[in-house]
């Protein structure tokens, strides 16, 4: 409610100052008019006091947005110059504030789509922060030492970003202007200057003033920390919850120190007689025995060992260039969000086997991320990130490829490297002129077709590749394949491969 109030009184001031500003505009136009037939006149003083005025109403101006943004007096910066001026002094005087006034508005504008986007993100935080600027700040009477306290208290809390120091400034300059007679006075800075120059102060009101800020920037930096510690907490428990698969792993109290490449040795060596002397836990041989079973289902013993073999070469991968447990706590959830794949259209050993990989990597490293992301090892921690990025960059493409393979063979037969290498020449007749095309009986016989049914074809591709652009050629080319007069399957045929062209073409060819 309080934010909500503060708001419309912004919006308020907002609202007079743009109508200050709109009369100011046509009051200019005035202005020169006025000043025109003054000075054909030959009374000067009329002339410097209409000048003047116009300042005096720029101040006013340039008073309100201060002390929205500062809580300072404006009046004081321009009230103190020598009372005879020549009108060009006062002309160049009105130009500085109304330069002053512009710079303001800009800050003025960064700091409420700011502030609007932390309300946007962190209400609750907003909230506190208000509370804090708004309420009273009752001091000691031991004022330095006081100082002292509060300074070592301040020197101690973690550094912010550039952006919350910005919010902490904010709510700074908050603090008290909506409290008639009590801004800031003009010229005293509200860090946390050291207790030197504290010492140097030498009224009383003033050292009070500099203490009493310094309560409020402690206290204004420290919910911001205690905030952010709970949301990187609560980012960590869900990244801990993406590696666990919600759980669906518990830490294992069982843990054996074996080096990740002997570990997977010890999974897919069905011949571990070398390793006569290890005797396998009881987790590492459920693990076994789910492997096998993967392969037993898939008959793909190589492929599997490819993928493990990968696996142990993303872990010896380039960490994180950040310690930063914030990033790579973003950098885990934004991967586990990125699996993009829906893994129940995926055949079953193939799901069996992505589960198999995230029970390995848990067994191995997420079972040693502690509850507390206060004690985390940020290596730890950059591991888990590193199995995530290999199932969305390495994972991924490997079972995709299987899956074009076998759709390969089960669509185009046996045949399948002449029918793909006779419709990828297909696929480039648009770029052909003549019509005379070489090797026109070859095209017919591998796709065993008609010549009519051959030049309805390349009809087709020529309607849909030789216009300029690139917009929805593929859905062109899709239509007009499908309104032919030739077999359903040729029509798979030739729409499979142009939406699959490149994988199917590095697919052939490896």
């Amino acid at each position: 409610m309080q934010m909500v109030k503060k708001i419309e009184k912004n919006t308020k001031i907002k609202q007079v100052t743009n109508k200050q500003v709109n009369t100011n505009n046509t009051s200019n136009v005035r202005l020169n008019q006025g000043l025109n037939s003054i000075k054909k006149d030959t009374n000067r003083k009329s002339e410097v006091d209409i000048l003047l005025k116009k300042e005096e109403e720029k101040i006013v101006e340039l008073n309100a947005l201060q002390v929205q943004l500062y809580g300072k007096n404006a009046v004081q910066d321009y009230r103190d110059m020598k009372e005879n001026r020549s009108i060009e002094e006062v002309i160049d005087s009105i130009s500085e504030i109304k330069k002053k006034y512009e710079e303001y508005e800009k800050i003025k504008h960064k700091y409420i789509h700011l502030i609007n986007t932390y309300i946007n993100f962190y209400p609750v935080l907003i909230n506190k922060l208000n509370e804090i600027s708004d309420k009273e700040i009752i001091l000691s009477d031991k004022i330095e030492e006081e100082y002292i306290k509060m300074l070592n208290v301040y020197n101690k809390l973690p550094r912010l970003n550039e952006g919350e120091r910005k919010i902490v400034r904010y709510f700074m300059f908050r603090h008290k202007v909506n409290i008639p007679g009590k801004g800031v006075k003009q010229g005293y800075s509200l860090s946390a200057i050291p207790i030197e120059k504290f010492k140097e102060v030498k009224s009383k009101d003033i050292q009070k003033l500099l203490l009493e800020y310094l309560i409020l920037r402690v206290a204004i930096v420290e919910e911001i920390i205690e905030f952010k510690n709970k949301e990187l907490q609560d980012k960590y428990t869900k990244a801990k919850n993406i590696i666990s698969r919600d759980g669906k792993y518990k830490p294992n109290k069982i843990m054996e120190s074996y080096d990740i490449e002997l570990l997977i040795s010890l999974l897919i060596d069905d011949k571990y007689s070398k390793y006569a002397n290890i005797t396998l836990n009881k987790k590492v041989k459920l693990l076994k025995q789910k492997l096998d079973e993967i392969i037993k289902e898939s008959g793909k013993r190589t492929i599997v060992e490819h993928i493990l073999n990968g696996l142990i070469s993303s872990y010896h991968g380039e960490l994180s260039s950040s310690n930063d447990i914030s990033n790579i706590v973003d950098s885990i959830i934004r991967e586990g969000n990125e699996v993009s794949y829906n893994v129940t259209s995926l055949s079953q050993w193939e799901q069996d086997f992505i589960d198999f990989l995230y029970e390995l990597n848990y067994y191995y490293y997420g079972d040693k991320l502690p509850k507390d992301r206060k004690t985390v090892n940020v290596k730890v921690l950059n591991k888990n990130l590193m199995f995530l990025r290999f199932i969305n960059t390495k994972m991924r493409p490997i079972i995709e490829q299987i899956n074009l393979s076998e759709q390969l063979r089960e669509i185009y037969g046996s045949n399948l490297v002449e029918k793909v290498d006779t419709i990828n020449e297909l696929s480039k007749v648009a770029k052909i002129k003549n019509k005379d095309i070489k090797a026109k009986g070859k095209y017919k016989s591998v796709l065993k077709i008609s010549s009519k049914q051959l030049d309805s074809i390349i009809k087709v591709y020529r309607k849909c590749f030789n216009k300029k652009g690139s917009g929805g050629k593929l859905k062109k080319l899709e239509r007009g394949i499908n309104s032919l007069e030739i077999s359903d399957s040729l029509k798979k045929e030739i729409i499979f491969f142009e939406k699959n062209k490149e994988n199917i073409l590095k697919d052939i060819r490896s």
